[in-house]
């Protein structure tokens, strides 16, 4: 059964991770760039999780898992190698009401991480619920490839900026919505890579032609 799609903002929400491995790291690191409240929880820990830990961006309980660790998380992962453990973790989410991601096992999940791509504001995540993970990654590269750089944080940000400039100036709805959507066709899916300088500059001929007429 197909997983609803939910973008949430993690800020301030705690997000626990157990484990310290490989598997765990990767998991972080999607976290991080989310400014999740990231709390690890594993005697060990590797060299890129303590790095994170060192800059401030996670806090590390050297110990194993138990039961209380759970009060007041958002979501919690299971990336142990012991299959105990991760069970214990999963039926103490499940009666908590918390989130839970057990690694590499679908029916003890009930989240799932999609592979994402990400442009500052712009995230697009896909999923096969679990089923088949390697086609989710083969899409992101995919549509990394069709975005490639005409999309990235500092086009993002001017698109935010002059979509409430728009907002602000355009009473009529039917205007506002023809040069929102013009302004995409035109100056962002096209052969040519404008630099920013050029783009705003497009981007503001392009609103003078529409209020003009």
């Amino acid at each position: 059964m197909p997983s609803f799609p939910l973008f949430v903002d993690l800020k301030g929400k705690k997000c626990i991770v157990v484990g310290g491995g490989k598997v765990a790291s990767r998991k972080i690191e999607m976290l991080d760039r989310f400014n999740g409240d990231i709390v690890v929880i594993s005697p060990e820990i590797t060299y890129s999780i303590n790095t994170l830990k060192e800059s401030g961006k996670l806090t590390h309980i050297s110990r194993f898992y138990k039961p209380s660790d759970i009060k007041d998380a958002f979501m919690i992962i299971a990336a142990t190698s012991d299959e105990s453990v991760n069970e214990l973790i999963y039926n103490d989410a499940v009666n908590h009401g918390v989130l839970v991601n057990v690694v590499d096992d679908p029916k003890r999940c009930t989240f799932f991480f999609p592979s994402l791509v990400k442009r500052g504001d712009l995230v697009i995540g896909i999923s096969t619920s679990g089923g088949y993970p390697a086609l989710s990654k083969h899409i992101r590269k995919k549509l990394d490839n069709i975005i490639d750089d005409n999309i990235n944080e500092e086009v993002i940000s001017y698109l935010k900026e002059f979509r409430k400039k728009v907002i602000l100036e355009i009473q009529n709805a039917e205007l506002k919505a023809s040069i929102l959507n013009n302004i995409i066709e035109e100056t962002i899916f096209t052969d040519s890579r404008p630099d920013i300088e050029s783009l705003k500059a497009k981007m503001d001929a392009i609103y003078k032609k529409y209020t003009e007429e």
